[in-house]
């Protein structure tokens, strides 16, 4: 893996983990607001999103580990 791909995989799971990050607090907002008088939200939709953005996280978090595990081999056969 080139610093190149990996630059590109560190970047992209970052980018992925805010994207998600924010997803999950619209989310929260969402299902909060459906106490609220007159509320125009789906609760079924705003929990699957919410699902869908809590396993974006965890995919993009595992490609951290990965690029973190990565470039700590990458430094083994540099020592």
């Amino acid at each position: 893996m080139t610093s190149m791909n990996i630059n590109s995989a560190l970047s992209s799971a970052l980018s992925g983990l805010q994207q998600a990050q924010s997803g999950i607090a619209k989310n929260a907002f969402e299902i909060a607001s459906v106490a609220k008088p007159n509320s125009n939200v789906n609760l079924t939709e705003s929990i699957v999103n919410l699902k869908i953005n809590e396993r974006s996280f965890e995919a993009n978090a595992k490609v951290l580990s990965t690029v973190d595990d990565t470039i700590g081999t990458l430094l083994d056969v540099i020592a």
